[in-house]
């Protein structure tokens, strides 16, 4: 019988199972098997040999595209020099790769899986957040107007918040580790007490970085200004493929 070597041909892009057709993923199971046989000391005729090589292969870009995609922010302490000066620092995981972060002197660091909070000690009420979390497809800046940017952020607010204000809504301000951005400031009552928080939206590749940072009205501009500077240290943010 004429082996089918069609078995063993895995595209460069090669897709998530979730994303395969019933028949692909019969394929992968069948390539799979093939490997599993030989590693266990089975003899294969040689073309499913190759064919095991192949399926192993697109198992492992399987694996490595996924551990690319999730953003870990659970922070680990480093430090880093220059002219021989130490400091404190902080690294992310970005799938296989690494993200350092300079936090504001002092403040307090609590992160996990996409979601990092921070929260300055001179200040009550105020809190900074940096999240990651799957792109839209009209999440670059440049696809949507300052208006529609303004109009989601201000849906997110809780219902117990009154007298809602848009400040600003500015695209591109501000770039971090190279990436445009685009700024919606807001103002809003909670219970009697006035905040003020801004948002940057990143989108970078298939995900969209969120930095928000919310305060007393009177009190927002001393607050988030270490906040906003730390920003600029954020260093090995890639852009993912969608």
């Amino acid at each position: 019988m004429t082996p089918n070597y069609n078995r063993c041909s895995f595209p460069s892009d090669f897709p998530s199972p979730t994303e395969m057709a019933e028949g692909e993923r019969s394929d992968l199971l069948f390539a799979y098997g093939m490997f599993f046989a030989r590693s266990m000391g089975h003899r294969m005729p040689g073309w499913a040999a190759t064919c095991a090589r192949g399926a192993f292969a697109g198992i492992v870009a399987v694996a490595t595209a996924t551990m690319r995609a999730e953003v870990d922010l659970t922070p680990t302490p480093s430090v880093y020099e220059i002219d021989g000066a130490r400091f404190a620092n902080v690294t992310f995981r970005d799938g296989l790769d690494k993200v350092t972060y300079t936090p504001p002197t002092g403040w307090r660091l609590q992160g996990g899986r996409g979601r990092l909070s921070l929260v300055p000690a001179d200040f009550a009420q105020a809190e900074g957040t940096i999240t990651v979390e799957a792109a839209g497809p009209k999440s670059a800046s440049g696809e949507r107007n300052a208006q529609e940017w303004a109009d989601a952020l201000v849906q997110r607010l809780p219902r117990e918040i009154t007298a809602r204000e848009v400040l600003e809504a500015v695209p591109n301000p501000l770039k971090i580790s190279g990436f445009d951005t685009f700024v919606v400031t807001l103002r809003y009552q909670l219970y009697g007490q006035v905040f003020r928080s801004q948002t940057i939206l990143m989108p970078v590749g298939a995900v969209l970085w969120r930095f928000e940072f919310t305060a007393r009205d009177h009190q927002f501009d001393r607050a988030y200004e270490p906040y906003r500077i730390s920003l600029y240290s954020l260093q090995g943010i890639a852009a993912r493929g969608r």
